[in-house]
């Protein structure tokens, strides 16, 4: 996870999914993405991370507007984007703990970092 749920990677997978998705495959279809991330010419380390990540999107709805930062971009190309001003959507948690802290516990232990809405990222 530390690999691919970053700014960097993130860029990197929105660009091949967006590859993908232009061939008229679907979005979840992860036997068809894994067939196109072999066919692309990529290391068996690049394709491991695409497939893996591809994975998230699927299990855990991480898109590939995901920024890898805790944002989610806003598709300004979409029916309901196109009216909303800013560029992000509201800050995304993913947990895997079965018994997941609180917010207020999270903060106790400083494992939230508060981002105000005027801070460029």
């Amino acid at each position: 996870m530390n690999k691919i749920m970053t700014p960097e990677f993130s860029k990197e997978f929105k660009h091949h999914f967006d590859d993908y998705i232009s061939t008229g495959e679907k979005s979840w279809n992860a036997s068809k993405f894994v067939k196109f991330v072999k066919g692309s010419g990529l290391s068996k380390t690049n394709e491991d991370l695409l497939i893996a990540r591809h994975r998230v999107l699927g299990e855990f709805g991480a898109n590939e507007l995901f920024e890898g930062n805790g944002l989610t971009r806003v598709d300004k190309n979409s029916k309901w984007g196109s009216k909303i001003e800013q560029d992000f959507g509201v800050a995304e948690i993913i947990t895997f703990e079965r018994d997941p802290l609180t917010i207020n516990q999270l903060n106790e232990v400083n494992d939230v970092v508060t981002l105000l809405p005027t801070t460029v990222i």
